[in-house]
């Protein structure tokens, strides 16, 4: 059950492994170890790859060397390696060298980014991606005449940020949308062709993931899992629904009862909860996102950015499951508050979560001894500090595999 994210990251630690330290020392933290054996420790060390000591700084003063490489973390936090569950990465890379909307807030910028853009590349040369949200602006959808006359060399395809644009919204609801009564969504694929495609993939010991956004395509997608479950017999397969967003309150409890992985991204309920309210309506809305809900109801969501849609900030990620504070501001207790969570539910959604999801838990979920030395130091410590800060939080050093891959000192 691999997968391709998994590949890569396995090529990777091949590639790096070979000049990684023999020993690295990290003392005088805060470790945060996703350990209910052992909550927290001050100090661990590693070697050849693994974790082989966790504990405090006198006990680990017998494992350092002369070529141990020593971190004092100051008594800041280190976490397990962050993971994210869900990310686009080529659509992503390709969205780093295109013309950039994310921020834009009026047409007139709009215009002029693509503008300024079409003239750094050659005649005939697609304009791509550019994730722009029609909301910074007041709502108005782009239109063709606004760019004609600055891209008359250019075909020009660019997108809204979640990747929708010219395409019906995933969103397949079971009532129409609040403010538009003629529209409930759709399905991508016809059911039938869903629950093909799961099952002889289920069959093949693949492990299934589907995009399902909307109480009707959440529901559905249930059905199938369980109805798969049911046909091709019991086994592990930790079964995944992506997004997983506007959930029907009598389908939360099913995620755990059927062994189904929610695997969401926080930082949508900060960004949409600026206007998603006037979409569904206020009764869908207690059950947008609703993280503590599912764990509540014993489900482990997977969490992760959505980028190139979102960020690839696991701290604004935490931030906004935390505090639900949307990016206008003006939810300051949280936008639906009651599906707020704890920071630590928060850090085993970014790290413990989303390792068994993608059956790793025995290898990198935690920092233990045995486990892959896979952690990072921050420049706080995420306890001490109050919700509202965390999204100002950075890493100051990353560890892979046992080998600083980053440093910021």
């Amino acid at each position: 059950m691999k997968s391709i994210s998994l590949l890569v990251f396995s090529c990777f630690l091949i590639i790096t492994t070979a000049h990684a330290q023999t020993t690295i020392a990290v003392n005088n933290a805060r470790v945060w170890t996703g350990n209910a054996a052992q909550p927290w420790a001050e100090a661990l060390v590693t070697e050849n790859e693994m974790i082989i000591y966790v504990g405090s700084n006198i006990g680990a003063k017998k494992y350092i060397k002369a070529s141990t490489k020593i971190i004092d973390a100051h008594q800041n936090m280190v976490t397990p390696g962050f993971i994210d569950s869900h990310v686009h990465f080529i659509l992503g890379g390709l969205d780093l060298v295109s013309v950039q909307l994310r921020d834009v807030t009026s047409k007139e910028m709009f215009v002029q980014r693509i503008a300024d853009f079409a003239k750094t590349i050659p005649a005939n040369q697609w304009i791509l991606s550019g994730t722009w949200d029609h909301t910074l602006w007041g709502g108005e959808l782009p239109q063709v005449t606004w760019i004609d006359a600055v891209t008359p060399n250019n075909p020009v395809f660019i997108s809204r940020s979640d990747g929708h644009m010219y395409l019906a919204n995933t969103a397949a609801m079971k009532q129409p949308y609040a403010d538009n009564k003629r529209d409930k969504g759709l399905f991508i694929r016809p059911l039938d062709s869903i629950y093909h495609f799961v099952s002889h993939a289920d069959k093949a010991g693949l492990q299934v993931m589907v995009h399902a956004i909307g109480d009707d395509a959440i529901n559905k997608q249930l059905d199938i899992f369980e109805r798969v479950a049911k046909e091709n017999g019991d086994k592990d397969r930790r079964f995944r629904i992506e997004h997983a967003q506007h959930i029907d309150p009598a389908d939360i409890p099913r995620f755990a009862a059927l062994k189904i992985i929610p695997s969401m991204q926080p930082y949508h309920a900060i960004d949409d909860g600026r206007w998603a309210l006037k979409c569904i309506g206020p009764l869908r809305a207690k059950t947008t996102y609703a993280f503590k809900s599912l764990i509540k109801a014993g489900a482990k969501p997977a969490f992760g950015s959505d980028w190139y849609v979102a960020p690839p900030s696991p701290m604004m990620g935490i931030y906004a499951a935390v505090t639900r504070r949307t990016l206008d501001d003006k939810n300051p207790e949280g936008w639906i508050p009651e599906q707020k969570i704890s920071l630590e539910e928060a850090l085993k959604a970014y790290t413990q979560n989303p390792a068994f999801s993608s059956f790793d838990e025995k290898r990198k979920d935690s920092i233990e001894v045995g486990k892959l030395a896979d952690f990072v130091l921050l420049d706080t410590d995420l306890i001490k500090i109050s919700p509202e800060k965390i999204r100002e939080v950075k890493v100051m050093t990353t560890v892979v595999g046992a080998k600083v891959v980053f440093e910021k000192w």
